[in-house]
C-alpha cells in the first residue's frame, strides 16, 4: 500500500518508507517505490521520479504522470525552484545551533558509490537547525540549497557529528540503520506554476 500525500492529474507525492529502494537495481530484492507506483496505476505506466531517496531515507518522493509534467518538474528542479527539508538525527551536539555547511562533494573514487569532501568537487551547501538534544545526540531540521548525492550525510560527518547509524559516514550499529526524513517538498506546480508545499509528520525520537 502507498501512502499518497498528493494526487492530481499532473503528479503524485508519496511519503516513502524507510528500508525502501526507489528504484530497482541489480542484487535488491526488496520491494520498490517504482513497483508499488507500477501496480498504483495497473501496471501500464511510465515510472517517472523526480527526485529520488536512498533506500534507508524516508520521506516525499514526486512523480509526473506525463512526460510533459516531468519535463515542466526536473527543470524547476534544475532552476533552483524545489526547496526540501529533512530531519535528521545526529551523533553529538554542534556547538552553533544554526548553521551552514557549504564544502564541494566529489566520488571518493571513480565508479565508487561513497561521497567525499574534496575542492575539486562539486558545491554543496546544507543549512541546519538543532531542534533539541540530549546530550549525546541530536536532532536537526536541514534544507538543502544544492542537490548532491549523500550530501547530507558526507557534511555532518565532515563537520565530526555524523548520522547516527550511517554505515558509510559514521560508526555502523548492529541491525540499525540511520535516521534521516524528508519530511517537506515545496515546489512550482508543473502546470499552474503555483506554489505548493508538500508535507509529512516525522517521529524520530532521540
Amino acid at each position: 500500500p502507498l501512502d499518497i500525500i498528493y494526487e492530481d492529474d499532473y503528479m503524485i507525492a508519496v511519503n516513502k518508507p524507510k528500508n525502501m529502494p526507489t528504484h530497482p537495481s541489480k542484487g535488491n530484492n526488496l520491494p520498490t517505490l517504482a513497483n508499488g507506483i507500477m501496480a498504483y496505476f495497473g501496471g501500464n505506466h511510465t515510472f517517472r521520479s523526480i527526485n529520488r531517496l536512498d533506500r534507508d531515507t524516508s520521506g516525499i518522493v514526486l512523480m509526473a504522470k506525463d512526460a510533459y509534467s516531468a519535463a515542466a518538474l526536473s527543470n524547476s528542479m534544475k532552476k533552483g525552484e524545489f526547496k526540501k527539508k529533512y530531519i535528521a538525527k545526529i551523533a553529538g551536539v554542534p556547538k552553533e545551533k544554526h548553521g551552514i555547511i557549504d564544502a564541494p562533494i566529489r566520488r571518493e573514487s571513480e565508479g565508487e558509490m561513497k561521497r567525499i569532501v574534496a575542492d575539486d568537487g562539486k558545491r554543496a551547501v546544507t543549512e541546519y537547525t538543532v531542534l533539541c538534544d540530549n546530550g549525546e545526540n541530536s536532532l536537526v531540521e536541514v534544507l538543502l540549497h544544492t542537490g548532491r548525492t549523500h550530501q547530507i550525510r558526507v557534511h555532518f560527518s565532515y563537520i565530526g557529528h555524523p548520522l547516527v547509524g550511517d554505515f558509510l559516514y559514521g560508526e555502523r550499529i548492529e541491525n540499525e540503520s540511520y535516521s534521516l526524513h524528508c519530511f517537506e517538498l515545496s515546489l512550482p506546480h508543473p502546470k499552474t506554476k503555483e506554489t505548493m508545499i508538500l508535507r509529512t509528520k516525522c517521529e524520530f525520537e532521540l
